[in-house]
């Protein structure tokens, strides 16, 4: 069990950490406090610690002044600095002195606090890992590593992991655009120095750090189409904000996960039903089964967005129209799971029941998978087990729009992808649509957009 001590000047900022969270349930036990640096010293003299907790301006002592000082006397004791709304250029400087991570005075007021204890904990062991994996360098030397520094967002900074790592020439590092940073050990400067370095300094909020065991020697385009592959089917699933680092075997890298389809059927059927929007036990369960199963990442995704695209034809829900470019900045299950958590309450009507909306929203499915078939109104509330009348009032005051008037959105928006993006005659494409005349469909498609669709192919 690990043994910590609480250093801050303010008792009531101590007694909270001290009896707020559940130190037992983190393996780590509280054996003491002090009020400044110098008491702290005084105190790990006659007493094992291994985690110091400190804020950072203190009297008689500082934390900057203690983390030193611990530093040099007690190498091996992690440190972890208390600021106030987040001081990012105190944190990097304790950082630069020898601290593992921070935890913000203001989360002692709100039930964040737990979590960051987590995450330091979490780190704490990441670490300890990475200093047995140093000191061992003779098996290291027989099974070569790599890190693969991949972005948790598309918008990240790319100069930081730049910063961090130092290779042995220009051209040892391996940048794959949008997916991330590869480099061997063999390309670094001062690998176990350089690994450790960017485990402790990688903003872990932009970017993931993944080490790679037993490389081998294979192409650079071998080497992209494996990384790839790793970060979008694998990672995909296996991200999550509480993780500072991940380890992977380069035979793993190799080796195509087994698809099971039976899962992915049960998972769309899950899906499709929109149970999991007002049943909290369904959408729970759905997301257990996609972590448990791991569906076919591309087929599984095409599903979930499809669906979200629909949802931008919701005029009646405030901030629907832009949930789908929200999105765009998801690239892992995670992510995706918790905006649905949200978007879930969203799409919940205050006056309409919750049959109706269901019933709605799998109208709006079963029309846009099958624009072809051109179902009228009357078809499709037999399919949702609605009448049709009442369909027609609920339909209007959820989506926003008339029934007639979303489909007729839904055949032009169809129409126009097909223009853009195929060589299709026009024709085909207004029975693809459901028209059955071309040149109704060119009249009724000018109506809608002010464009002829030969027009928008041209263009």
């Amino acid at each position: 069990m690990m043994k910590a001590l609480i250093v801050d000047d303010d008792y009531f900022v101590r007694k909270c950490l001290i009896h707020t969270i559940p130190w037992q349930e983190h393996d780590v036990e509280i054996v003491g406090e002090a009020e400044n640096g110098e008491k702290a010293l005084a105190f790990m003299k006659g007493s094992e610690v291994n985690l110091v907790i400190t804020d950072l301006t203190m009297p008689v002592m500082n934390g900057f002044e203690l983390i030193k000082q611990v530093r040099l006397k007690h190498l091996g004791t992690w440190i972890v600095v208390l600021t106030c709304h987040r001081e990012f250029q105190l944190i990097q400087e304790a950082v630069r002195l020898g601290a593992i991570d921070y935890i913000v005075k203001t989360e002692l007021e709100d039930d964040t606090l737990n979590k960051s204890i987590e995450r330091v904990i979490e780190r704490i062991h990441t670490e300890e890992y990475r200093s047995v994996a140093v000191l061992d360098q003779k098996r290291e030397a027989a099974e070569p590593w790599a890190l693969f520094l991949t972005p948790v967002r598309p918008a990240v900074d790319w100069a930081l992991p730049m910063r961090l790592i130092e290779p042995v020439g220009e051209n040892s590092i391996l940048v794959i655009p949008q997916q991330g940073i590869y480099v061997r050990q063999a390309d670094m400067l001062e690998p176990y120095q350089q690994e450790a370095s960017i485990y402790s300094e990688i903003d872990h909020n932009q970017w993931i750090v993944v080490l790679i065991r037993g490389i081998r020697q294979v192409t650079e385009r071998t080497t992209v189409q494996l990384l790839t592959r790793y970060r979008d089917e694998r990672l995909f699933y296996e991200f999550g904000y509480d993780k500072t680092g991940y380890e992977v075997d380069w035979g793993t890298l190799e080796t195509r996960s087994q698809e099971d389809e039976t899962a992915l059927a049960l998972l769309r059927q899950q899906w499709r039903s929109f149970y999991w929007i007002y049943n909290d036990e369904a959408f729970h369960s759905m997301l257990q089964k996609v972590n448990l199963h791991r569906p076919n990442v591309k087929l599984w995704m095409a599903d979930v967005r499809s669906t979200v695209a629909l949802w931008r034809h919701l005029d009646a829900i405030p901030g629907a129209a832009g949930w789908y470019r929200e999105c765009e900045q998801f690239l892992f299950w995670q992510q995706w799971a918790e905006w649905l958590g949200g978007i879930r309450i969203a799409l919940r009507h205050h006056e309409l029941t919750e049959d109706v909306c269901i019933g709605i929203l799998r109208a709006i499915g079963m029309v846009s998978q099958d624009l072809q078939a051109s179902m009228n109104q009357t078809e499709v509330a037999k399919k949702v087990n609605l009448n049709r009348s009442y369909l027609s009032r609920c339909f209007k005051q959820y989506v926003g729009k008339p029934f007639q008037d979303l489909l007729n959105d839904l055949r032009v928006e169809r129409a126009t992808q097909l223009l853009e993006t195929t060589n299709e005659p026009v024709y085909q494409i207004a029975e693809m649509t459901g028209f059955l005349d071309e040149k109704y469909f060119s009249k009724f498609y000018k109506q809608q957009t002010g464009k002829l669709p030969k027009h928008v192919r041209q263009s």
